[in-house]
């Protein structure tokens, strides 16, 4: 068929430069173009073709998440009335025709440049190419696209510099730029961008610093992700619009930040910088917070964990792994409804883990309170706990009332490597059921000894010898002595 004869501004034209898009495909699994040929009526009735009601044409391709594989035609490009394609979560591969006037072409196996041709889409307000293996550098035509609300190269691998092109897009609302390797600073123009929303810059090779009247000079923005660069300076408040702030790995120093004027973002992801000093300037402000998430993890934070978490309702993740925090746990964190994981590993924690503190977060599922200098006696786990990790403390005595007081039916991992334990391996594994083999009992000797009535117990639930073979790690000994068939010994 010689589509060349057949002019592309009318319908026969379309059908042809349907037809051509679907020769180029070589494997649809689910049968989406089965439609596509000559015996249907209309092209228009085509499984993902939108046509206009008046002049028939077709204004939008939908075949996203279809499982394509095969080329893109450049006949795409011959479809005039086009205003939408949608072609993510495929496995289309080779070069984006020069042809083509595209939307969402996301995840799949495009390679080579965008094409200079997409510079002259000035009527397109979507341009999403994300997830594909591209080159050549954010391509300077883009700051032809005035009328785009909505740009994704998002983890394309294009390299080179952030462009300074975007002082004419002054409808643009989100930018995701994200895994692109791209290096240098982020452009003076760009935070003139006032209408942005949401901004995606993480895991690039960004650096330098952000202006600290961003909140004023970009008065809409709610997401600003900087996650995996080389960012540094201050950052002293978090604007009342964000909803998401991440500034994790970089190079960020100073004070915390401070919730003012209302700021309440979902996600606060601080973490892996070089932020120092008190927790007070940001828990303690006077915002009722909505906060979800809270990462202060590897950082140089010092003091106590201040006793004011009484605003912080929605909090479910909190971290402040690996910092130099020290003092006792402040009975107001054991009141926070929606805590789901506490992560207080790597600190200078201290004190005994009396009665009160078990008055966790009644939702609490993961805690982790590892290499930090608690002591005493342990008592018990409440219920709600998955994965706890003492280990790295200075507990001491028998497991007896750890283990055999109430027991728990949701466990499936505890920590109690590198303590000051000591005794006999109580015989009480039937109140543990879901207990998985990370049970770790170090810097101790015990002698476990199973009858058949405790072996017998233990039978039926996930715990076995299995599980005990790690009981003692590094270069302590445990002895098993078990009746249910031939008594063995196992030295580490």
């Amino acid at each position: 068929m010689h589509f060349a004869a057949v002019s592309k501004n009318s319908t026969a034209g379309d059908l042809l430069a349907l037809l051509a898009i679907k020769a180029m495909i070589k494997d649809d699994p689910q049968g989406v173009m089965a439609s596509w040929n000559h015996s249907t009526t209309t092209f228009c009735r085509w499984q993902g073709v939108t046509c206009s009601p008046r002049h028939q044409r077709v204004t939008h391709l939908d075949l996203s998440s279809r499982g394509l594989s095969g080329t893109l035609s450049p006949s795409i490009g011959n479809l005039s009335f086009l205003r939408g394609i949608q072609l993510f979560n495929n496995s289309l591969s080779g070069e984006i025709p020069a042809e083509i006037g595209l939307l969402h072409l996301g995840y799949n196996i495009l390679v080579g440049k965008i094409p200079v041709g997409i510079g002259s889409l000035s009527l397109q307000n979507i341009l999403i190419i994300h997830g594909n293996i591209l080159e050549g550098g954010i391509p300077p035509f883009i700051a032809n696209l005035t009328l785009l609300e909505a740009l994704s190269f998002g983890d394309c691998q294009l390299g080179g510099k952030f462009p300074d092109v975007f002082q004419r897009l002054t409808n643009l609302r989100r930018l995701a730029m994200s895994g692109n390797n791209l290096n240098g600073t982020i452009p003076p123009f760009l935070y003139n961008c006032s209408s942005l929303e949401q901004i995606f810059l993480d895991e690039n090779e960004l650096n330098g610093r952000l202006p600290e009247n961003l909140g004023s000079i970009m008065p809409r923005l709610e997401v600003l992700s900087l996650s995996q660069n080389h960012i540094q300076g201050n950052f002293l408040d978090v604007p009342a619009t964000f909803t998401v702030l991440d500034l994790s790995f970089n190079s960020f120093s100073g004070k915390l930040p401070s919730l003012s004027n209302g700021s309440s973002p979902d996600i606060l992801a601080l973490s892996n910088n070089i932020f120092a000093g008190s927790l007070h300037n940001l828990v303690c402000s006077n915002v009722v917070n909505m906060t979800g998430v809270l990462d202060l993890g590897y950082n140089h934070l010092s003091g106590d964990i201040p006793d004011c978490w009484e605003k912080w309702a929605s909090l479910y993740f909190l971290s402040f792994r690996n910092n130099n925090l020290s003092g006792e746990f402040p009975k107001t964190l054991g009141s926070l409804p929606s805590l789901t994981t506490l992560d207080m590993h790597g600190n200078k924690f201290r004190g005994n883990l009396t009665k009160s503190f078990w008055r966790l977060p009644p939702n609490l599922n993961r805690l982790d309170m590892s290499e930090n200098q608690f002591q005493g006696t342990l008592l018990g786990i409440p219920q709600t706990l998955s994965v706890v990790d003492f280990s790295s403390n200075e507990f001491w005595r028998s497991l007896h009332q750890l283990l055999c007081s109430n027991g728990t039916k949701q466990t499936k991992a505890l920590n109690l490597d590198n303590n000051n334990l000591s005794g006999v391996i109580p015989e009480c594994w039937e109140k543990w059921p879901s207990l998985a083999s990370i049970l770790a009992v170090g810097s101790a000797e015990y002698i476990l000894e199973l009858d058949s009535k405790a072996s017998q117990a233990t039978r039926g639930y996930n715990v076995g010898f299995s599980m005990m073979e790690q009981l003692i790690r590094d270069d302590n000994k445990l002895v098993l002595l078990a009746s249910i068939s031939d008594s063995f010994e196992y030295t580490f």
